[in-house]
């Protein structure tokens, strides 16, 4: 990996930019809790720190944030699961909408 932004850069946690649920150069964020977990991680140990985690992950294990979490010696707190009160709210308007729409 070539930089701290070749891993993060081109898109916020969780949006990326040219794949479907994946971050660039490999971090994968396929939810709002990974997403959550990521940022956690990077004001824990910064960019460089998750460029090394990806590249020492053993075996066949995908770059999620939680593998990553584990080969820094990482635990996540829990508060980090719940979705945000705010966070949730927005959902849940977005999804009213939707089904307003599909009802006409």
């Amino acid at each position: 990996m070539k930089n701290s932004e070749g891993i993060l850069g081109g898109g916020p946690a969780g949006h990326p930019p040219h794949a479907e649920g994946q971050q660039p150069e490999g971090v994968l964020v396929q939810s709002a809790r990974d997403r959550r977990v990521l940022d956690w991680i990077i004001s824990q140990v910064g960019h460089q720190a998750i460029e090394e985690a990806c590249c020492s992950l053993a075996g066949r294990r995908r770059t999620y944030p939680s593998n990553i979490a584990k080969v820094l010696g990482l635990s996540p707190p829990s508060s980090l699961e719940l979705t945000p009160p705010d966070e949730a709210l927005r959902h849940i308007a977005d999804l009213k909408r939707l089904f307003s729409k599909s009802e006409k």
